[in-house]
């Protein structure tokens, strides 16, 4: 009796005694997390590029002016764009002819979710 005795409640109590000193090291607040970042998944008709050229995305947030760009080929089809928390953003979309670059829209996109889709018109 004594055997089991020890060999089940000396581990128990060994357990126990590590997650009460070292459990409060892990232990966060849900106050002091920083907001999630989102995805804006981005997508077009591939197949309406007719020149090569390369689409530029240029997303500003209205609430404190962080700025995310990215540029793909147009034939790709799709980009994916990491903005740092949600909110209200302000999208550009260029078209990147490699010698004359031509504004094609300017949009506010609110983002809520962590994924956004977002279909472009052949840009």
């Amino acid at each position: 009796m004594r055997a089991i005795l020890s060999s089940v409640l000396f581990p128990v109590v060994l357990a126990g005694g590590f997650w009460a000193v070292f459990g409060a090291c892990v232990a966060v607040d849900a106050e002091e997390r920083p907001p999630l970042p989102a995805r804006i998944l981005v997508a077009w008709d591939a197949t309406a590029c007719l020149a090569p050229h390369r689409v530029e995305i240029v997303m500003t947030s209205l609430e404190d002016d962080v700025r995310v760009e990215r540029s793909v080929p147009c034939a790709i089809g799709w980009m994916a764009l990491d903005v740092p928390h949600p909110g209200a953003y302000r999208a550009r979309v260029n078209r990147d002819a490699f010698e004359e670059p031509l504004l094609r829209s300017e949009s506010v996109i609110d983002i809520e979710s962590p994924i956004v889709r977002w279909t472009l018109e052949a840009p």
